[in-house]
């Protein structure tokens, strides 16, 4: 896969620099009336749905989901508590991630893996409004549920997507975020395959998400 040697490449780099950076990944693709999100790590997407609705796209990897602790745990890792967090070894949140080479050595199968999940969702039969990608500092203060409310407001406001992605940053700083926040809105018009205005960004300056 794709991803796999994406990550095999960026660890070598990373073990050359004698460093043991990663990050996590969440991506949208729209083909053919459908949108596919790919997730590996604690970012998450979400789609409001025209009918008001929340509809998540994306479950986050961490060793509090059991099939990811079992996971890690048939991998040789261990699965410990760490300020109230299960983490990969006591140390790492996102069982799944790109980067961090030391829980990647020797043979496989590895505690930690950049494999996404995939998931799928016809828009010609449920059509979403918009979608909300994001990194876990939203989510650590904010519902899937908050996050669509409040970009439904801003809506109402006639702000457009960088507008929005901006406000939900400064929605998650303001409640006492304190790792990375980083925001994109993509609008859809009637619920087809067609984005309405360009994808944009807004982010917080980052910090460590250790």
């Amino acid at each position: 896969m794709i991803c796999c040697s994406v990550d095999n490449r960026l660890c070598e780099v990373l073990r050359k620099q004698r460093t043991c950076d990663g990050s996590t990944c969440i991506a949208a693709v729209v083909l053919n009336n459908s949108i596919f999100v790919a997730n590996a790590g604690d970012s998450r997407a979400v789609l409001g749905m025209r009918d008001g609705s929340t509809r998540a796209m994306s479950w986050d990897q961490t060793c509090d989901r059991q099939d990811e602790a079992q996971r890690v745990q048939a991998a040789g890792g261990q699965v410990r508590r760490t300020g109230g967090v299960a983490r990969v070894n006591g140390e790492l949140v996102p069982s799944r991630a790109f980067g961090d080479p030391e829980y990647k050595e020797g043979t496989r199968p590895h505690p930690v893996v950049a494999t996404p999940e995939i998931a799928v969702l016809n828009m010609s039969a449920s059509p979403p409004q918009f979608a909300i990608l994001a990194c876990d500092g939203l989510w650590d203060v904010c519902t899937n549920e908050q996050s669509v409310a409040l970009v439904q407001r801003y809506l109402e406001r006639g702000w457009d997507a960088n507008k929005i992605a901006r406000g939900l940053v400064e929605f998650a700083l303001r409640e006492g975020s304190t790792d990375n926040v980083t925001a994109m809105v993509l609008l859809f018009p009637g619920g087809s395959s067609s984005i309405k205005k360009v994808p944009s960004r807004a982010s917080a300056a980052p910090m460590p998400r250790r």
